[in-house]
């Protein structure tokens, strides 16, 4: 039987199946051909239809596959640090068509789109072991969690919508681009003369800085 994590007021992780890592996850195609025990076909299909759901994320044919009630969309990475977009019967990440960037590019062209940084944030998910088969996305003003947290909460997070993926940033310096909030601190360390430690996440450039 499938397992549903709710992992932030707005989003969830479905897990269909055991998996010790990305390399077992189910994918979009196992799912929609009935190879997975148990899970209807029509599971992504379903999910994206529900009222509040912005859109289904699945790994698919070296990518990520987005679903919505109005169709699906593609990611793909490119070497070099791209990552292609391709919209199928529908523009679900709302980009405005097909596209290719580096990562970084992605970052400031989406930076006021209804889903800012979504091609990296997406990819970078599914990378993860621990995340899920599927990531449900929810439309803003929905809350996964609403219906049952106890004590009623009074904040939220974890759409991938602007109004939570944007926030504000004070800096005693112009910033020439947007930053995520990962790159705060070797931003600050940049600004301070050290060197940022190379397992971390985030970067920051000389370049980067106006």
């Amino acid at each position: 039987a499938a397992a549903v994590m709710v992992s932030g007021n707005g989003s969830a992780q479905v897990y269909l199946a055991p998996v010790d890592g990305p390399s077992d996850r189910v994918t979009l195609s196992a799912i929609e051909s009935g190879a997975v025990p148990g899970i209807p076909s029509d599971t992504v299909e379903y999910l994206a239809s529900l009222n509040g759901v912005a859109f289904v994320a699945a790994t698919d044919a070296g990518g990520v596959t987005v679903v919505s009630s109005s169709g699906r969309s593609s990611l793909r990475e490119v070497a070099g640090g791209e990552i292609s977009y391709g919209p199928g019967d529908s523009d679900v990440l709302e980009m405005g068509g097909a596209d290719q960037r580096h990562e970084r590019s992605w970052l400031e062209q989406t930076h006021d789109a209804a889903f800012p940084d979504a091609p990296a944030q997406l990819l970078q998910l599914f990378r993860s072991a621990r995340a899920g088969d599927l990531a449900v996305v929810a439309e803003k003003g929905t809350d996964l969690r609403g219906g049952w947290e106890v004590p009623e909460h009074r904040s939220g997070h974890g759409s991938l919508i602007k109004d939570h993926m944007q926030c504000l940033v004070a800096a005693n310096r112009p910033l020439s681009a947007p930053l995520r909030t990962v790159d705060v601190f070797p931003l600050l360390l940049h600004h301070l003369g050290h060197p940022s430690p190379p397992e971390i996440d985030g970067a920051w450039t000389a370049s980067e800085l106006s």
